[in-house]
């Protein structure tokens, strides 16, 4: 591209590729002149940051000795993840003295999933992450909690009086977003269950650890936009399981990634068909990949 030298020009901040127009550009932060070509250069640019703050969580998880908690399960739940951003119960804020912001964004969810049998513990859901015109636009840390201590001390910053802003910014987004009849979500639910179940009954110990899943949440789009393969399998109940795989490399380590999902009507249509995805995982075991690669190979991808 020639640019002539009276023209304004614009750069990515991680590739510095140049353009003649903001057009090209994406901003990830208010107040700020941060801008990016693509997905991959914005993870690219703050993956310093988010190593940092994973480092941290870590070694506080270490500290409290919660080290492996299974709420971590709910940092995958797209739906709780959703009620977050959505309503969260609490905002904090993390200024340095350069102006560059961090959010912190909590809530608290009761998963009374033992039937009464064990005490009900409350599962805090955690991010941190940067924000664009009152929303979360790169998500920089994500986790889960029941222990009260870590909660604390992941409450860095000042806490935000008012966010009503924030979640009327986002309540405004989500009328956006196609509805789904509860009848569905039910049944996201329990495939999920089921899907979780099996998938747990068939790890090997040498896999990647659960409690790292959410480190990979980055591939998935990619995955569901960009498959490999897309195989159709039945589930114990007989229902049609849609298994969308991609090959990823990291740091000179290939894995799969791997979106399960499952096909419903949408709301106020009888005919139209979608692909809701309820589970999501990486893997490295071949054994693991190759289960999920079996039934009938589909070409052509499906709306999401």
């Amino acid at each position: 591209m020639t640019h002539d030298i009276a023209t304004p020009l614009y750069f990515c901040n991680n590739c510095k590729k140049v353009f003649d127009s903001s057009d090209s550009l994406f901003l990830v932060e208010d107040n700020s002149t941060r801008a990016f070509c693509s997905d991959v250069c914005i993870e690219k640019f703050f993956a310093p940051l988010v190593e940092f703050y994973e480092k941290k969580v870590r070694s506080l998880r270490t500290i409290e000795g919660v080290e492996s908690e299974l709420c971590l399960d709910y940092v995958n739940k797209r739906d709780k993840m959703g009620q977050l951003l959505v309503t969260p119960d609490e905002i904090y804020l993390q200024e340095n003295t350069l102006k560059e912001k961090i959010y912190i964004f909590i809530k608290k969810f009761i998963d009374d999933s033992s039937g009464g049998s064990e005490e009900v513990l409350p599962i805090y859901l955690i991010i941190y992450s940067l924000v664009f015109e009152m929303s979360p636009s790169f998500i920089i840390m994500a986790t889960a909690t029941s222990s009260d201590k870590l909660l604390q001390r992941l409450k860095i910053g000042r806490k935000l009086e008012d966010i009503s802003d924030f979640t009327a910014k986002a309540r405004s987004s989500t009328t956006k977003v196609m509805q789904i009849d509860t009848e569905v979500i039910t049944l996201l639910e329990s495939k999920r269950s089921s899907l979780l179940a099996n998938l747990l009954s068939r790890r090997v110990a040498t896999d990647i650890a659960f409690e790292k899943f959410h480190e990979y949440e980055k591939f998935y789009q990619d995955t569901l936009n960009n498959p490999d393969e897309i195989y159709s399998f039945q589930d114990k109940d007989g229902g049609n399981i849609f298994s969308y795989i991609k090959a990823h490399e990291e740091k000179r380590r290939s894995f799969y990634y791997i979106v399960l999902c499952v096909k419903s009507s949408l709301r106020d249509s009888s005919e139209e068909q979608g692909i809701f995805p309820v589970l999501s995982f990486p893997t490295t075991d071949v054994a693991l990949y190759s289960y999920y690669r079996s039934g009938e190979k589909i070409s052509g991808g499906f709306k999401n």
